[in-house]
């Protein structure tokens, strides 16, 4: 965890500072930004619950981990 203040939560990848999960909650709306693969590009989106944001990182955290096995078995192929 990076950062954790009243309304804004900051996960950053050890290995990879541009890898980075990013919550920021106001009265109305749920700001979200993921990772993109092989990007120092964070992307945003707005959601409305919590429900909504918590399912939305949950399909990019399932995103990223499965780019990771397939990268994983890309490169032991070369060895």
């Amino acid at each position: 965890m990076a950062n954790n203040s009243d309304n804004t939560i900051v996960y950053r990848s050890t290995s990879n500072a541009f890898e980075e999960f990013r919550v920021s909650i106001d009265k109305t709306k749920i700001t979200v930004s993921v990772p993109m693969p092989n990007s120092e590009v964070l992307y945003t989106t707005v959601l409305d619950t919590p429900e909504e944001a918590c399912d939305y990182i949950r399909n990019h955290l399932d995103h990223l981990q499965i780019h990771l096995e397939n990268s994983n078995i890309i490169d032991s192929d070369d060895e």
